[in-house]
């Protein structure tokens, strides 16, 4: 709760293709210093930038969040006291989920709350590019910046993190996975592990999924 006594609420929205360590440990780092007291994770139902038919299926990638985030205190407690939560809300927005759309639905739902949007640096510096940029540009922002902090003029808050740099990536845990499934080396599938944990790890190369 922020002073006056009203929920801090964060929303951090994504491919999510796959979800990692490096998106957790963003979350925790948040929930670490007080900026939320909740965090929505909000996977994309109809990316606006991705190839559909390239994309892994809602059901599939909402999983692999469920089964990383079984690794967070804040995840793996009753339900009704968990600080992150999963979000299946653009699945009935209508197409493309875009951010201003997610934004303006839990501002809904959520009258009464302090609402953050949760991104990295990288995704802020193309905001101006983004569908209605001047309706997300009105929320409130939690920025992962590496340290990177920029001068910004508007006049909603920006609260830039220098945050340590969490060295993974969806793409970079496709190639592992990739290397894993033609050389059946352990130590790939222990870079895996300790991208996602091991639930997810061995959900992925059950199913098959990203060959």
């Amino acid at each position: 709760m922020d002073k006056s006594g009203v929920r801090k609420t964060a929303v951090f929205g994504g491919t999510f293709d796959p979800f990692h360590s490096g998106h957790l440990h963003f979350v925790e780092y948040v929930l670490d210093l007080s900026l939320a007291d909740v965090v929505f994770i909000v996977p994309a139902f109809h990316p606006p930038h991705k190839d559909s038919a390239l994309t892994n299926s809602f059901s599939q990638r909402k999983k692999i969040i469920r089964m990383v985030l079984e690794k967070s205190r804040y995840f793996r407690t009753k339900k009704s006291d968990r600080k992150i939560r999963i979000s299946s809300v653009e699945k009935i927005l209508s197409a493309p989920g875009y951010t201003y759309k997610t934004m303006e639905y839990f501002a809904r739902k959520f009258p009464g709350d302090n609402l953050f949007l949760m991104l990295g640096m990288d995704s802020y510096s193309t905001i101006g590019r983004w569908a209605h940029s001047e309706r997300i540009s009105s929320h409130q922002m939690i920025i992962a910046g590496r340290g990177k902090i920029i001068n910004e003029e508007n006049s909603a808050s920006r609260i830039f993190l220098d945050n340590p740099f969490w060295d993974f990536s969806s793409t970079g845990i496709k190639q592992i996975l990739h290397e894993y499934r033609l050389r059946r080396d352990p130590a790939f599938k222990n870079l895996l592990i300790d991208s996602m944990g091991e639930n997810a790890t061995e959900y992925i190369i059950k199913e098959k999924i990203y060959e």
